[in-house]
């Protein structure tokens, strides 16, 4: 996730670079795209740290859900003291025979 933050915060250095560079050489065009440019780069930090944090919480879900799956199969007779909320078909370990 540091990964992402580094990234949109160097999309947004990037835009104040390009906005202050063209001033110090006298090139300033409308202020306007400058804006602009500055406010898309903060959008797509926030949409990139949004859509990073939505599927860590996915992936976390779902190996939750296959811990608690493997659980109930695993130990058929203590599931129902946890719950059996996986929705998957419960099993259990027996001796070969």
């Amino acid at each position: 996730m540091s990964q992402a933050y580094a990234a949109a915060f160097n999309d947004i250095r990037a835009a104040f670079n390009t906005l202050f560079g063209d001033v110090l050489k006298w090139q300033l065009k409308d202020f306007q795209d400058y804006v602009w440019m500055i406010t898309d780069s903060i959008r797509d930090a926030f949409a990139n740290m949004v859509a990073g944090i939505v599927t860590e919480w996915i992936k976390g879900m779902a190996t939750m859900a296959n811990v608690k799956a493997a659980y109930n199969w695993l130990f058929p007779s203590t599931a129902a003291a946890v719950g059996r909320e996986s929705g998957l078909p419960t099993g259990g370990c027996s001796p070969a025979g």
